[in-house]
């Protein structure tokens, strides 16, 4: 709407984007680091993995990139449909195709849903990397230095409580605990860091 008035979108964007860089953190961190207490939660000792086979928590812990990733795509995405790029959409769109038939032919017979998890990774880090640069040149968003070092500092917070908390998580009841201490943390280090005041709009 602002870009529509001719209003400068630049700051808007970019608080958008540090939100989504946000989000992206927090299942990227949760997926990778807590991937098998997690799954302890939803599923039986049957779907987990072993010394020997991957289960659910492996699928898991390999799509944590593709969650993060899948922000900066989304992001990217309606940037260009705002801007009515569709052309270079499409056909940015249409090389993630390519690499999701190519590495699931690839990959999938002989790995199986690992080779899946491992061609959502290259497909989502493909088009995130090829579409978020187009999106920035159509609609630059302001990223400051303090936006970069409040997502930063969030980010090692929240990756020091889940890994040196990785220890307590001895069963599902102590998940869930560990669960909601970790939200209060988040919502700790967000406060410290001023996040709060950031994305206000």
């Amino acid at each position: 709407e602002r870009d529509a008035k001719g209003e400068s979108s630049r700051g808007l964007l970019g608080k958008i984007l540090f939100a989504v860089l946000i989000v992206g953190s927090i299942s990227l961190l949760f997926s990778a680091l807590w991937p098998r207490p997690l799954m302890q939660m939803l599923t039986t000792e049957n779907y987990l993995s072993t010394a020997t086979s991957p289960g659910a928590d492996t699928a898991l812990r390999l799509l944590s990139v593709s969650m993060f990733m899948n922000g900066l795509l989304t992001f990217s995405f309606y940037v260009l449909l705002t801007k009515h790029r569709w052309r270079p959409l499409v056909a940015t769109l249409s090389v993630g195709v390519v690499i999701s038939l190519i590495s699931n032919l690839l990959l999938i017979p002989d790995l199986g849903f690992v080779g899946a998890a491992l061609t959502s990774i290259g497909t989502h880090t493909a088009l995130a990397l090829l579409l978020l640069p187009q999106a920035l040149r159509a609609m630059p968003a302001r990223v400051t230095r303090e936006l970069v070092l409040r997502w930063a500092g969030f980010t090692t917070l929240l990756f020091l409580f889940l890994f040196f908390a990785r220890p307590l998580l001895i069963g599902p009841l102590m998940t869930a605990a560990m669960l909601g201490a970790a939200t209060a943390w988040m919502a700790f280090s967000a406060w410290v860091l001023g996040i709060h005041k950031t994305l206000k709009i």
